[in-house]
């Protein structure tokens, strides 16, 4: 069982926190507990990529499989069915790991809130209690996913019929855009305003949804009665009254770890560069070259996975607690299986 940390610098815990403060909290936590939290996100990112693995390995099967199926149509038809068969396995196996990805995730949430809450509870009962809901939790991401392609889609067409409306305000007409553009500077100067404020709101708009569901897995994660569907509600609800300030603490929790991402994409562009300068140079290196690229871009990928987890999944502890402690005081309880 964990020792309970000792977060008494933070003396505002059971107050209402400063956006300063929960990202201070959350680091503080993801690095006093950082070898615990890091091998559970090592577990979950490596059900992350097991999907991604499996999928890789079908399309290499694939093209193989349909030249050994001959030119018949019986032997196509075969390959096709087994290829559709594969791949319906594919699918229910990349759920099954992508539930247990969010399982895994949740578990360091849940044990984050527990160092809140100074609350003891041993590693094994937490992940008991995020195991057993796997499938509540793909249930959550499912309907998240709807969700955001929903409004997606939505906002893309609100977008797109904003610039129609601001050209034609301009007087300009769909047909005639690029010559009235041009025609006349001064409406092509306010037209990319109108534009790009547009996108503008359009970036905000999607920016406040994401914030404002960002942690719809933690009240599942801490509450026993709360299901799938009933963790997006919870959370729409705690924050209410928390929208910019929600806003705010995602993008200085994305800024952050931007440094880490953006190290590793100059590392994956530098593992792309290579073999295409030996494959110049000799071509019998490419292959060899190749495949070394790819597995070190994988291993990149697999550790800011890690840290990136490990910092998230503390935020959103961290501003589950807070929200919830505004909205219900100090009885905060963290629920476990057997209750």
């Amino acid at each position: 069982m964990n020792e309970p940390l000792n977060l008494s610098q933070f003396t505002r815990l059971r107050e209402s926190l400063t956006i300063g403060d929960v990202v201070s909290v959350a680091f503080t936590i993801s690095r006093e507990r950082w070898k615990q939290n890091a091998g559970i996100a090592l577990q979950a990112t490596a059900w992350l990529f097991v999907p991604l693995i499996g999928g890789g390995v079908l399309s290499a099967l694939f093209m193989p499989l349909m030249r050994s199926a001959g030119r018949t149509a019986a032997g196509q038809s075969g390959a096709s069915g087994i290829m559709v068969l594969a791949f319906v396995v594919w699918l229910v196996g990349a759920l099954y790991c992508l539930g247990r990805y969010m399982a895994n995730s949740a578990l360091i949430a849940r044990l984050t809130f527990n160092d809140l809450a100074q609350q003891p509870e041993s590693l094994a009962e937490a992940r008991r209690y995020t195991q057993s809901r796997t499938w509540s939790y793909l249930g959550a991401s499912l309907l998240m996913g709807l969700l955001y392609s929903a409004v997606f889609i939505a906002v893309t067409i609100a977008f797109s019929i904003g610039v129609v409306l601001i050209a034609i305000a301009l007087g300009v007409s769909t047909s005639s855009f690029g010559s009235g553009v041009s025609n006349n500077p001064v409406i092509g100067f306010f037209l990319v305003i109108g534009i790009l404020l547009a996108f503008l709101g359009f970036l905000v708009g999607l920016t406040w949804l994401g914030s404002r569901f960002f942690f719809y897995e933690v009240p599942m994660s801490v509450e026993r009665e709360t299901g799938a569907a009933s963790s997006i509600g919870r959370t729409w609800s705690l924050g209410n009254r928390s929208n910019w300030r929600l806003m705010i603490i995602t993008t200085l929790a994305y800024l952050i770890t931007l440094p880490i991402q953006a190290i590793a994409q100059v590392v994956i562009v530098v593992c792309l560069l290579i073999p295409q300068l030996a494959m110049s140079q000799n071509a019998s290196l490419s292959g060899g070259l190749m495949a070394i690229s790819v597995l070190v871009q994988l291993l990149v990928n697999f550790v800011v996975v890690v840290i990136t987890i490990v910092f998230w999944q503390a935020v959103k502890a961290v501003v589950y607690f807070d929200l919830r402690n505004q909205a219900e005081g100090m009885g905060l309880e963290l629920r476990s299986e057997n209750e």
